[in-house]
């Protein structure tokens, strides 16, 4: 019983939430399919084959590629996205007892990352091994996978043929993703347009470095017109802090995804955030297996 218990908090741990509620245990790919569970120093959107910067540019719209992302040094290499899922959760375990008792509603709530699962649940669709290779097709219903040495790609850019109940038939469905194994980062992106406008925005970045790890996750129900949730966790061996923030209602000049920088410190994203307009909903820290609220 203890042991199932760990394996949940770990993957709330490690799986992003919505800003409506927690997603399943094993994510639901937008659009259609399910999971089980050497280029550049700086990622490239347009590896991905789709164009998020310049679609969906409807009225009142804002431009949907962040600035580049800023890494560490001092990355972690890793033979596989399953040596770096393995870290995420010897990390998250570090940290169980803290979220138990009155903290509890804490848990579902601190977000590490939605990029490696993300990524993840394309993988399993297309290709289970891990040799290079292309897989899929970018206007198909479940997208590409690609693996080319140490970095991953994934990209889907998609008609939905059919309705859900998060988009429409006819809407256009599109993720993007990347990640670099030999430097321990990886991002991931979803979102739908329909008539000319894009909803439903979801932008993770996460690097793990020797020190630990550092993710920054942004959402939102429509870049153009309301509700956005944000977070911000920073991980080490031996403290965990973490801040979430919310804007409601209508988004007063809005913004495309704001930039993540691995070197940031958690109070650094917390006056990013106020300084968009969004309000701190929780900011704490975990040390010693004592959650105190800053």
């Amino acid at each position: 019983m203890k042991k199932i218990i760990v394996i949940t908090l770990v993957f709330a741990l490690v799986l992003s939430m919505s800003a409506c509620g927690p997603r399943p245990l094993i994510p639901e790919l937008p659009g259609g399919g399910s999971a089980p569970s050497s280029s550049s120093d700086s990622p490239s959107d347009s590896s991905s084959g789709s164009s998020s910067s310049s679609s969906g540019q409807g009225s009142g719209s804002v431009d949907l590629t962040p600035p580049d992302p800023k890494y560490a040094s001092n990355g972690m290499s890793f033979d596989s996205i399953d040596g770096m899922i393995m870290e995420l959760n010897r990390l998250s375990l570090l940290y169980s007892d803290a979220f138990k008792g009155e903290n509890v509603l804490l848990a579902p709530g601190l977000t590490i990352t939605g990029a490696v699962p993300f990524i993840v649940s394309a993988k399993s669709k297309l290709n289970n091994g891990n040799e290079d290779g292309r897989f899929g097709d970018l206007d198909s219903k479940n997208g590409f996978y690609e693996k080319n040495g140490n970095r991953v790609t994934i990209g889907r850019d998609w008609i939905a043929d059919s309705s859900d109940a998060a988009f429409d038939k006819g809407d256009r469905l599109i993720w993007n993703g990347e990640m670099d194994l030999s430097k321990g980062w990886a991002w991931a992106e979803y979102f739908f347009q329909r008539d000319g406008k894009t909803y439903r925005t979801y932008r993770w970045d996460m690097q793990i470095t020797t020190d630990g790890v550092v993710a920054l996750n942004q959402e939102g129900f429509s870049v153009v017109q309301s509700n956005k949730t944000n977070t911000f966790t920073a991980m080490t061996e031996s403290s965990l802090t973490h801040v979430k923030a919310s804007i409601f209602g209508e988004v007063k000049n809005p913004k495309g995804p704001m930039r993540f920088d691995a070197t940031m410190s958690t109070a650094d994203a917390k006056a990013m955030f106020q300084s968009e307009g969004f309000d701190i909903r929780d900011y704490f820290k975990v040390e010693g297996g004592t959650l105190t609220e800053l």
